[in-house]
């Protein structure tokens, strides 16, 4: 269809009680216009994912997200029927960068006519307003293994996932590189 095929995975750490989602991909609220931009890769989605595990959005008590396009924040929020934009994770405190979240707030302040700014209007915004945000300046530590650390690389402020757990580590970055290179 012409149209460059989107893969957007999300990982679920499961450590006891918390369940904790890192990035959202596009999520489902967007109109069709919207999404005849983008081709997703798959069948599969989110909530499939979800209930796939014997889990509902109600069990998420974290969900980090990474950074704060499109691709990682939009199905941070839902459409309810009656129009409303709300947190889709509603037991969930949604962990991001202050200094990101700052960046985009400021651009779209300063530039209302951005081509992106719905995304953020539309992802971050209804995340706000249900004080279901936590903004990190530093170092966050889940005390479990499992921290955040800000840094500027593919956007202002993202959030680099460091986990280690029996005597192994891993790193999540969200993107490093946004297009393949040539």
């Amino acid at each position: 269809n012409n149209l460059c095929t989107w893969t957007m995975r999300c990982l679920l750490i499961e450590q006891g009680e918390q369940k904790i989602l890192i990035d959202t991909g596009i999520g489902s609220k967007q109109d069709a216009k919207f999404m005849s931009h983008f081709e997703p890769h798959g069948e599969a989605s989110l909530h499939g994912s979800l209930h796939h595990q014997r889990l509902s959005p109600e069990d998420i008590t974290d969900v980090i997200i990474t950074h704060l396009h499109f691709d990682h924040v939009g199905g941070a929020v839902s459409k309810t029927e009656d129009g409303l934009l709300v947190p889709t994770f509603p037991n969930a405190r949604y962990v991001m960068s202050k200094r990101e979240y700052d960046y985009w707030n400021a651009l779209y302040a300063t530039n209302p006519e951005n081509p992106h700014r719905a995304a953020f209007e539309d992802s971050v915004k209804p995340i706000m307003r249900a004080e279901r945000a936590v903004l990190v300046e530093d170092t966050f530590d889940f005390d479990t293994g499992i921290w955040l650390e800000p840094c500027i690389g593919h956007t202002p402020g993202q959030v680099v996932l460091n986990v280690a757990s029996g005597g192994k580590a891993g790193v999540m970055t969200g993107d490093v590189i946004h297009h393949r290179i040539q």
